[in-house]
């Protein structure tokens, strides 16, 4: 009988989870950082960190084959409001320390498909606010959620 609560209370003990995010957060800085054409390329000019939004996968339990041992992983999707944009997982060693990561995003053909909709629609936000028109209008007119829109609208006042 496999222990489900054995991944639930390995989490627990070790963060995986915010080390997790906390190891995207570093990683993609340090990646737009070090590679501004492509970051800029891949996303059509830059993101907006508010709106990346990060859901935890899973965290799974991996015996390896090829080599000794085995791994814990914790995977995260990563969103750009409604476009995923790529993937990023964690590897810990069942002692709880970091053996690796990775962090990979979608094609850039897809991307540039999606994410100019949804860029454009922050975009048409940020000027509709600034011209005083209401939220509910620019939220028919771009399908941006109400929470988007009220962030957008807390930068501009600050």
């Amino acid at each position: 009988m496999v222990d489900i609560g054995f991944l639930t209370r390995w989490e627990q003990e070790h963060n995986a989870i915010q080390r997790t995010i906390e190891g995207f957060w570093n990683a993609f800085r340090i990646w737009k950082t070090q590679d501004k054409h492509g970051y800029h390329e891949l996303f059509l000019g830059k993101l907006d960190e508010d709106f990346i939004i990060i859901n935890v996968r899973s965290i799974s339990l991996k015996q390896h084959y090829d080599r000794e041992g085995a791994a814990i992983f914790c995977s995260l999707r990563l969103h750009y409001l409604h476009t995923m944009i790529g993937t990023y997982d964690m590897e810990f060693l069942l002692d709880g320390v970091t053996a690796d990561d990775y962090l990979s995003f979608e094609d850039r053909i897809t991307l540039h498909q999606t994410l100019a909709t949804d860029k454009y629609a922050l975009r048409f936000a940020r000027k509709a606010l600034a011209e005083g028109i209401e939220e509910d209008t620019i939220m028919k007119i771009t399908g941006l959620e109400a929470e988007y829109i009220s962030m957008l609208k807390r930068k501009l006042l600050n």
